[in-house]
């Protein structure tokens, strides 16, 4: 049951909105993040609260390094998708299909990347 929707792109909104939300909900148990900012505020979050057992779980995308530390380290965070390939090989790519659109080129509409959880089982899929 969703009982919260709040935004959250950085470290610092991660915190303030789930502080915000254990206080309205203190029996919660799974936060799912869009991004990995908020995750990391999320599980900053629980962590001050107190609230960090074995049957709570934060879920994430981006698997950033503090992520993956997170997961590491036993905390709220307990997975995160890697979206495949490098962020400078995504970046030539991106380059390449504006210089497409600039010059009237077509491009492909959709983008299909391998998603990878990233768990305490294979966190070597993040480095």
């Amino acid at each position: 049951m969703k009982v919260a929707d709040q935004p959250a792109i950085n470290p610092r909104e991660g915190i303030s909105q789930t502080e915000t939300i254990l206080e309205a909900y203190p029996n919660l148990k799974v936060i799912a993040c869009i991004g990995g900012g908020g995750a990391v505020g999320a599980n900053n979050a629980v962590k001050a609260a107190n609230k960090l057992t074995d049957d709570f779980g934060i879920f994430a995308a981006d698997a950033t390094a503090e992520e993956v530390e997170a997961i590491k380290n036993n905390e709220a965070i307990r997975m995160s998708v890697l979206f495949s390939g490098s962020p400078r090989a995504n970046g030539h790519i991106i380059y390449g299909w504006v210089r497409k659109l600039l010059n009237n080129e077509p491009v492909d509409r959709k983008v299909m990347r391998e998603m990878i959880p990233v768990t305490i089982n294979n966190l070597q899929a993040a480095e």
